[in-house]
């Protein structure tokens, strides 16, 4: 396979990432199966092969987030437009010692068709720059990814929906697709929005598979039915109602009980209101349902999780 092999010795020099974030040592093997199931949008790769230019909207994007954020330290960041071989969308890993953000080069060329988004980037940094200010974050995240060993559903609706919210504010006029992993999420999850909250607030402190499923990462695996990824929408909403009582950072510091119990009380707080007479969930304001590009929930890179 003369395509696989081209792609193999291109990747060979990220050999130790590969191996080390993800436990891979046969990159060509990947590379076959990649080449043969992955279906790449000419155009979208025809853009992303324009490596000034990625490299100078990534600069820009770094550059905006920092005047947000003034206390990144984007020193030693690393930015790798990298196949993922089904792993992600995109990722805020640490790579010996040092930030890296390591983007999917099939979902950026196909789903996204080689543009990149600013808050589709804005996301994974606020990751990077959470784990900066409470480093024990960053090192539970290490944790994850090195046992497979999940954190509470109350953990990952805290990290997304934080990273969503500052990705919005940062681009008031993203659209649900850059926002979300895929643009059907929003709509879907307002169905049932209700039982999802108070669904999720009451399992905030469970770790189990089984009550992370469907909010995060894998399909429900008691069958209920339950939009794929609804943890990332409800997460953002629950955070919108921390903030009418605590501050950004304060919010960014919470952990175990005090999160808990943080989580339960937003989550009250929005079931009260939509129990509340002519109250209605609401799409927060800047959220657009359609885009230039808008993933669907048959597209395969869609049902991957963004990081």
């Amino acid at each position: 396979n003369t395509e696989a092999d081209a792609l193999a010795d291109a990747l060979s020099q990220y050999s130790d990432l590969y191996r080390e974030l993800f436990g891979i040592t046969d990159i060509r093997s990947q590379c076959v199966e990649y080449t043969s199931s992955m279906s790449l949008q000419q155009s979208g790769l025809e853009r992303l092969s324009d490596v000034d230019g990625f490299a100078a909207a990534m600069d820009s994007y770094v550059t905006s987030f920092k005047v947000a954020f003034p206390k990144f330290d984007a020193t030693n960041l690393t930015i790798y437009l990298l196949p993922s071989f089904g792993r992600f969308q995109a990722q805020a890993r640490t790579f010996h010692d040092k930030p890296v953000l390591l983007l999917d080069s099939n979902f950026c060329s196909t789903v996204m068709r080689g543009n990149v988004p600013s808050a589709f980037v804005h996301h994974e940094l606020f990751h990077i720059y959470h784990g900066q200010i409470i480093p024990e974050m960053r090192r539970g995240t290490e944790d994850f990814f090195r046992t497979g060993q999940m954190p509470s559903l109350g953990t990952l609706l805290w990290v997304e929906g934080l990273a969503v919210h500052c990705a919005r504010q940062l681009n008031p006029h993203a659209s649900d697709a850059e926002l979300f992993p895929s643009a059907a999420i929003v709509d879907a999850t307002e169905k049932d929005y209700g039982r999802l909250v108070k669904e999720a607030a009451d399992s905030a402190d469970n770790a189990t598979m089984q009550s992370i499923s469907g909010f995060f990462y894998i399909p429900r695996l008691d069958g209920k039915s339950i939009p794929q990824n609804c943890g990332y929408v409800i997460g953002e909403r629950l955070i919108e109602q921390m903030l009418k009582e605590q501050s950004l950072e304060q919010i960014m510091s919470l952990r175990g009980s005090e999160l808990t119990s943080a989580i339960r009380r937003a989550a009250a707080q929005i079931v009260d209101g939509l129990e509340s007479p002519n109250q209605s969930p609401q799409r927060n304001a800047g959220s657009h349902s359609s885009s230039d590009y808008s993933p669907t929930p048959e597209t395969p890179s869609s049902l991957v999780p963004r990081g």
